[in-house]
């Protein structure tokens, strides 16, 4: 969808895992050759069959793609040209809220603006997730300097409770008014669970 900007590389070549939240869990994933290998460093007891069932709506895995793929060929050149760069590419099935807050904070935008203005959102208003296994990033606990901070996307609640000027100094510019706007109209039509019908 385009909106996913959560994820990045724990290390600096092409074979370092990548790290993002999904559903309020800090996921690692790391390809290898055959397969995708897949960790959760927030809730490292958790069941491999939850997490891979999580992982597949997200990504989502059930979805055969050569039929989407053979449309979205006929249907644009561009498209056609990403699919033969990017095979494998799918569209993700992130969490409604998140993905709304996301595209009205792209508007007019770049990546690495974006990417930073999402994540300071989330650690000025989200809530921070634990990390109980350090490993991944070198370390022996949560607890260590080298271990970023994670943080779950903030709520429509939240979002709607925040001023516009401090929505303004954490570099949203215009888009500020639009998420608080945006966050009360949701509340009034019902709020998350309103918007998840919508999918």
């Amino acid at each position: 969808n385009g909106q996913a900007f959560t994820w990045s590389r724990v290390g600096s070549d092409a074979k370092s895992p990548w790290v993002g939240v999904v559903g309020g869990r800090v996921i690692v994933l790391k390809e290898e050759d055959s397969h995708v290998e897949f960790c959760c460093p927030s809730a490292p007891e958790e069941s491999p069959d939850a997490l891979r069932e999580a992982l597949t709506a997200y990504f989502q895995l059930e979805t055969p793609l050569v039929e989407l793929y053979e449309r979205w060929r006929s249907a644009d050149e561009r498209t056609c040209a990403v699919l033969n760069a990017l095979p494998g590419l799918r569209i993700l099935r992130q969490e409604p809220v998140e993905c709304l807050f996301s595209f009205i904070c792209s508007s007019n935008n770049n990546i690495g603006r974006i990417t930073g203005i999402l994540a300071r959102l989330r650690a000025a208003y989200g809530t921070r997730i634990p990390i109980r296994d350090a490993s991944i990033f070198g370390a022996a606990s949560g607890d260590g300097a080298d271990v970023p901070s994670f943080f779950a996307f903030p709520t429509i609640e939240r979002l709607a409770q925040v001023p516009e000027a401090e929505l303004r100094e954490l570099g949203l510019g215009y888009r500020a008014r639009f998420i608080r706007e945006t966050a009360s109209l949701l509340l009034e039509r019902g709020g998350a669970d309103w918007l998840l019908e919508q999918r």
